[in-house]
């Protein structure tokens, strides 16, 4: 299971520090990550919005994603994902 550490939430995109355990058996991958939450929010979002009464844009997702990586020590590495 990976750990948020911090995220920022900006009108057209989100910033976040996820760490993954690499070193587990079956470890989830950071594809699996994104993957799972567009799903959710795919959901989410217009059920909020017809609560809402307000109507939603058909487009929520850009197609890809952008990975940025830094080395943070020989162990361990800090992905940003937005």
């Amino acid at each position: 299971m990976p750990d948020v550490d911090e995220f920022v939430i900006m009108p057209d995109h989100v910033y976040g520090i996820i760490w993954l355990d690499g070193t587990k058996e079956n470890a989830i991958a950071l594809e699996q990550v994104i993957g799972a939450y567009k799903s959710i929010t795919t959901v989410a979002w217009p059920n909020y919005h017809k609560k809402l009464g307000v109507v939603c844009s058909k487009h929520l997702w850009q197609k890809d994603f952008l990975i940025g990586e830094t080395i943070v020590s020989e162990s361990t590495n800090l992905i940003l994902a937005s």
